[in-house]
């Protein structure tokens, strides 16, 4: 089809500079590499079931802290028999996170004039910008959330960045309350002017090397996020190409578009009514780009720092695996699973025990066989049910719950506690404990809340870095 015919259908069309193929070729290799060992499986996301990618750990992670409980048709289960689940595991990961998430962590700052001397003057100045730009957000509240974020999922990345937007807005000139007429003038504003830090979703972050743990030393990194037209266009619609970029089913009836919008690398991601957004950082080549659909919206070098460029983002974990070589981090519902499936699979043998008990089944003799089996269809409480012989018939002798069975849910509890905190950390009060072993609990969980709270803090010892690199570069702007 000619190209002025699709230009008649779809609007303009794309056509990428020579120079740029190579550029746009690369872009994408590098995402598609990322995204191949983004689905890999890895022994440290293991579980019964064996290894997992990481969106399927994530996933896991997050359906038993949510309470996610499987049907009985799936766990082989009777229609009679109990399926609840103790989600002993969110309880105990918020008292974990309630206690380390009250005080958001407070730096110290330094500053070295030109003349090489420290200078106590500007260090207080940069740190009120940086205390500044939090104002408008509630640094208490969006601490609680990364500490539930780590806790939850294992990981948590931030993006540290700049807003800046400028849209039409309506401005009242005149409002006449008693017949409605309204008067307004239309201009455009600039909307949003701040800084900001955003919790990026981890299935929306992809990485080059699973074993290099720090954010800034890896090679490359993507954030690759889907936008509906409308999103799109408030975002971005004041970028040199936006006009250009066309959402999937716009160009997917036309074999010229296709090739022109690099089609075949991005459509199996992208819904219909979808534009696919890049954002790509190189620290090696020193590139910073944004692509949207095959279109280029931002071709430049890395912008945060000078000579010892930083990636916009900061990360932590919860806990490490077997070391500090991989990215990612354990989860809390992953550490104790295990203790959380016995816990469940204890308390509903228990709960079937008991209900078999109060409704045991009958031990019927073969004279009284015909008769029960008639008389057992209109069975309530008020029946009377003649048989011939009384002692043909009599309940299952089918054992109660006993001592032994709540000692083993005791020692599943126990098992639990010891490696998460006690119901007494919890804000339960127990009976029979000694102020002894109150102490070595308490001293065992300040030290379990202790490397928690040392992984938050340099989750925002490195946004607080990256905050003064935001706010000496755009607070210096007209």
């Amino acid at each position: 089809m000619p190209d002025t015919d699709i230009e008649k259908k779809i609007g303009q069309v794309y056509h990428i500079p020579q120079n740029l193929i190579p550029k746009r070729e690369g872009i994408y290799k590098d995402l598609s590499e990322m995204l191949d060992r983004k689905t890999k499986t890895y022994p440290q996301f293991n579980d019964e079931f064996g290894d997992h990618t990481l969106m399927e750990f994530v996933d896991a992670s997050l359906k038993r802290l949510n309470g996610y409980t499987f049907t009985r048709e799936e766990q082989g289960k009777e229609e009679w028999q109990n399926n609840f689940f103790n989600n002993t595991t969110r309880a105990k990961m918020k008292a974990i996170v309630a206690s380390v998430a009250l005080q958001v962590p407070d730096f110290i700052y330094q500053a070295i004039n030109k003349a090489g001397i420290y200078s106590t003057k500007r260090a207080e100045l940069v740190k009120q910008l940086v205390r500044q730009s939090r104002t408008q957000d509630n640094p208490q509240v969006e601490f609680f959330f990364e500490a539930w974020e780590t806790a939850g999922a294992g990981t948590v990345v931030k993006y540290d960045g700049y807003l800046k937007t400028k849209h039409k807005r309506k401005f009242l000139t005149d409002f006449n309350q008693e017949t409605g007429e309204v008067k307004f003038e239309e201009r455009e504003e600039i909307v949003d002017d701040k800084a900001i830090d955003l919790l990026v979703p981890l299935s929306e972050f992809f990485i080059w090397d699973f074993h290099t743990p720090n954010v800034q030393d890896q090679p490359k990194l993507a954030w690759v996020k889907n936008y509906s037209k409308d999103e799109f266009e408030w975002e971005f619609a004041r970028y040199k190409n936006a006009g250009f970029v066309k959402i999937k089913s716009a160009i997917s009836p036309f074999q010229t578009a296709r090739e022109y919008y690099f089609y075949d690398k991005w459509q199996g991601r992208v819904a219909d009514d979808e534009v696919e957004v890049i954002r790509y950082y190189n620290k090696i080549e020193d590139r910073y780009e944004i692509w949207a659909n095959g279109v280029p919206l931002l071709l430049a070098p890395l912008l945060w720092g000078k000579r010892n460029k930083k990636y916009p983002f900061s990360k932590t974990i919860f806990e490490p695996f077997e070391g500090k070589r991989f990215f990612y981090g354990n989860s809390f519902p992953h550490i104790v699973q295990g203790f959380q499936d016995i816990k469940n699979t204890t308390w509903n043998t228990i709960l079937d025990k008991l209900y078999r008990s109060l409704v045991p089944p009958m031990l019927v003799g073969l004279a009284n066989k015909d008769l029960l089996d008639i008389e057992n269809e209109f069975v309530n409480q008020d029946d009377k049910i003649y048989v011939p012989d009384i002692n043909q018939v009599k309940p299952f002798p089918y054992p109660g719950i006993n001592s032994g069975d709540l000692a083993i849910l005791q020692s599943v509890s126990a098992s639990f506690d010891s490696i998460s905190i006690d119901p007494h950390q919890q804000g339960f009060t127990q009976p029979g404990v000694t102020a002894r072993a109150m102490l070595i609990a308490d001293e065992r969980a300040r030290e379990l809340k202790g490397i928690f709270f040392t992984f938050l803090e340099d989750l925002w010892l490195q946004k607080e870095r990256l905050r003064v690199i935001n706010v000496l570069m755009n607070y210096t702007q007209p």
